[in-house]
């Protein structure tokens, strides 16, 4: 083989990750392909609340461990990215306290939304939004695109957006509008963030947004406080026609029923009460059916199985397609079109036992890839493996196909005396 190119698979491994993390740092290239029918449902979904932003509706994902959940709610952020009429996007890790349901969801839902865009740390979807609500309340409908702001003008364009705002929307806090329009005066910015993420502020800069200080407040008072703010933001994304996508993953991580009780109530209120939000939740099926779906309040999980998405494992296709764009993501390989260092006839012949979750196709090309830059010999397969792999192929295909399968009562039968 060519050893000036080996060397960049040495230098660079692109199997060394399997996992996402989190949609914020897409690392590697993405292969549209794969659960396209769950992308395609869930931005038609997206497409539904952004001209009806009160619709009562959630998103669930289901898929077993690796099939491309975070993977697919990446997708969704890179299309907002890219679309002219954009949504905003929260990912939100698996709540801690469940005494802090409300604070916690706020905390994550801003800190998304003041998450970087591009490469300056300026541009947020936080901004977008405050951008908007500024250029209704000038007069000319012009505003810096550097979006500051002096004192004078600050407080003119205050006066008019706090009366257009009131009188649209009764209901909207005038504290959240009144931080939020703060955000554009840059030595209050900080202050401001940190007020509607629902942190406790000193009193220096209580004093300089004057808010309350909320050191006062009991913990019911601070949840309240903080449905509020999140009702208040709805409306916002409401007269901008952008909806907030709110994503829940590792859900698995919630133990308690205390916690799964918790995550009800912030995907009920997200529902029925926050306008322009719309909840996706991922879960590994099994669990789904074995241990969230029936500890969920039932209007829960009646609504999150209303438009259910269940991922599905690669064709041999994608999965080479896998395996190309991220040997195309390689620094010095980037203009590549083949396989190298692979033998595609060997990977597709691996890739027709059976159809594989994304994450074991980038499993056994790490382990392909391994052996080929330490030239080890490859491993005996074991009766085992086969087993495995047959049984797996089988299953993917009865279940691409479950009306060609009907149940066949005798194994059934035999199946359960065995048991």
């Amino acid at each position: 083989m060519d050893d000036a190119r080996l060397d960049l698979f040495r230098r660079h491994n692109p199997f060394i990750s399997s996992s996402v993390g989190d949609p914020w740092e897409a690392t590697y290239p993405d292969v549209p392909a794969i659960n396209e029918h769950a992308f395609r449902g869930l931005w038609q979904l997206i497409a539904q609340k952004t001209r009806s932003p009160a619709l009562n509706c959630a998103g669930l994902i289901l898929g077993e461990v690796g099939s491309g959940k975070t993977h697919l709610l990446g997708r969704i952020l890179t299309q907002s990215k890219q679309t002219r009429s954009p949504c905003a996007f929260a990912y939100i890790q698996p709540l801690e306290d469940p005494e802090q349901t409300y604070r916690y969801l706020l905390r994550e839902v801003m800190v998304n939304l003041f998450h970087p865009m591009a490469a300056s740390p300026q541009i947020t979807q936080f901004r977008r939004l405050v951008t908007k609500v500024f250029l209704e309340g000038s007069p000319d409908r012009q505003f810096s695109a550097r979006l500051t702001i002096t004192r004078s003008t600050f407080a003119a364009i205050q006066q008019r957006v706090m009366r257009l705002l009131r009188a649209a929307y009764p209901a909207i806090s005038g504290h959240f509008v009144y931080v939020l329009l703060q955000y554009a005066v840059l030595e209050r910015r900080t202050a401001a963030m940190q007020w509607l993420t629902g942190s406790v502020l000193d009193d220096a800069d209580a004093a300089l947004l004057q808010v309350p200080d909320r050191t006062r407040l009991s913990a019911a008072s601070l949840e309240a406080e903080a449905r509020d703010i999140l009702t208040s933001l709805g409306l916002l994304l409401t007269r901008y026609q952008q909806p907030l996508v709110v994503c829940f993953d590792r859900l698995e991580n919630l133990e308690t029923d205390e916690h799964i009780h918790a995550l009800g109530k912030m995907v009920e209120f997200l529902v029925d009460k926050a306008q322009a939000m719309l909840p996706v939740v991922c879960f590994r099926g099994m669990q789904w059916e074995e241990k969230f779906r029936h500890k969920l309040n039932q209007h829960v999980s009646s609504r999150l199985e209303t438009n259910k998405f269940e991922l599905r494992g690669c064709t041999p296709e994608q999965a080479l397609a896998i395996v190309r764009r991220r040997l195309g993501a390689v620094p010095g390989n980037e203009q590549a079109e083949t396989l190298f260092p692979f033998d595609a006839e060997e990977l597709l012949k691996t890739f027709h036992l059976g159809l594989y979750s994304p994450r074991r196709v980038i499993t056994l090309a790490n382990q392909r890839l391994r052996q080929i830059l330490d030239e080890e010999p490859l491993p005996p397969v074991s009766p085992r493996q086969k087993l495995q792999e047959a049984f797996a192929s089988q299953y993917q295909a009865i279940m691409r196909d479950f009306e060609r399968y009907q149940p066949d009562r005798g194994r059934v039968d035999s199946a359960r005396n065995l048991a």
